[in-house]
Order: structure tokens, then C-alpha cells, then sequence
């Protein structure tokens, strides 16, 4: 059997986060590569047109990717690194979607070059949409607007792709099932697994001690 090589992509990673994804997909890739499991995360935040590689341990490296540095950015990294992506995946044995958004054309090239491929879903679009719709206009912020009102059809649209192309679709909570599923009807639940977030204490651990040394 060929070694397990594990491909994260995300297009958030620290220091270029912008949500909580970039923290969820750094903490599974240390995880992983703790456990001996060859990890490469594939990300934005190269800069230049260069492709930026950070060798993290004999287990975790780091793949830079342009992005172009404006909303939509996980569109702009799909269609940007397409071609990079299609030439590097064919290494790896399990493509891992953190962030459904950026990663559509991932879970193509996984069924195109026979790869599995599993995606974590961390909540649904549809619901912060409908609280806005329910609040007063004056209360509305045109970042809401750009992100729950217009951009929900691209939204859904990159997560009926992954849904429907993974192998395998993790979710934090049951009630996250039950949500997809009402948007997403034809969604096969017997793929969906239920995954709680974890809590990385060594992370905790080290921050408490810091500021006990200030």
C-alpha cells in the first residue's frame, strides 16, 4: 500500500487568515504531521507570481500560491493555480477540501485523477443570510451585503460541487447535517460523518505560560 501523503487545501493560512478556517486548517496539519502522516497544505499568501515552499518538518510542508489580494479571494486562488494544481496532486493519496469555497476545482481533479477526496463543511450560508434578511435594513453593513446577500449563489454553488464530488464530507455538529440537507436534498448522508471541533491544548497550554512570564 503507498504511504499516505495527505493535501490540505485552504486558501486561508496564518499569518494570511482571515476567518477561522486559516486556524482550523493549521492546527489539523500539525495534527496530522505529528502523527508521522506526510502533509502538504496548499495555500495563498505567496509573494510573488512564484510558487513559495516552506519546509515545516520531514512530515509538514507549506505551498504558497498567488491569490490575487481582494474579495472573492478563495475564487481568485482556484482559477489562478488550476494548472499548478493539476501537475501537483497526482502525488498525493487523499485530497482534504478545509474550506469547501476554495475548493471546487480541487474536488474535480480528485475524481479526475481518481483520488479521494474528503471536505470539511464548518457551517452554511443560507442561515446568516436568512438572519440579515430578518433584521432591520438600518442595521444591514455593506460587507453583509457583499457577503450574505450577493455572494450567496457563487456560495452555494462551490459547496453543491464539493458535496457532490467528495468521497467523504465531515461536519462539526448535527445540526449542520440537518441544514445541509434541507438545501442540499440530494446530499448522501451515508458519506457525511459527524466530527466536533477539537480544542489544541498545547496551544493553550503555551499561551497561559506566556503571559504568566510577563
Amino acid at each position: 500500500m503507498d504511504q499516505l501523503k495527505i493535501a490540505l487545501i485552504s486558501e486561508e493560512y496564518p499569518p494570511f487568515t482571515f476567518g477561522g478556517i486559516g486556524s482550523v486548517c493549521y492546527d489539523l496539519a500539525e495534527a496530522l504531521s505529528k502523527r508521522g502522516i506526510s502533509t502538504t497544505v496548499f495555500c495563498g499568501g505567496a509573494k510573488t507570481k512564484r510558487i513559495n515552499v516552506e519546509k515545516i518538518n520531514n512530515d509538514l510542508e507549506i505551498i504558497r500560491l498567488p491569490c490575487f489580494d481582494m474579495p472573492p479571494r478563495f475564487l481568485w486562488f482556484q482559477l489562478q493555480n488550476f494548472k499548478t494544481f493539476n501537475s501537483l496532486f497526482k502525488k498525493y493519496t487523499v485530497l482534504h477540501i478545509v474550506n469547501p469555497e476554495a475548493g471546487a476545482t480541487t474536488a474535480y481533479l480528485g475524481k479526475k485523477l481518481k483520488i479521494p477526496v474528503v471536505t470539511s463543511i464548518h457551517g452554511v450560508y443560507l442561515y446568516p443570510l436568512r438572519k440579515m434578511l430578518n433584521s432591520p435594513f438600518k442595521y444591514w453593513t455593506f460587507s453583509e451585503i457583499g457577503l450574505n446577500l450577493l455572494g450567496y449563489p457563487l456560495h452555494s454553488l462551490l459547496y453543491d460541487v464539493c458535496l457532490r464530488l467528495s468521497d467523504r464530507i465531515a461536519v462539526c455538529s448535527v445540526s449542520t447535517v440537518a441544514e445541509l440537507k434541507t438545501i442540499h436534498p440530494f446530499l448522501d448522508l451515508r458519506k457525511v460523518s459527524v466530527i466536533p471541533n477539537g480544542i489544541n491544548f498545547e496551544h493553550i497550554i503555551s499561551s497561559g505560560n506566556s503571559n504568566h512570564s510577563q
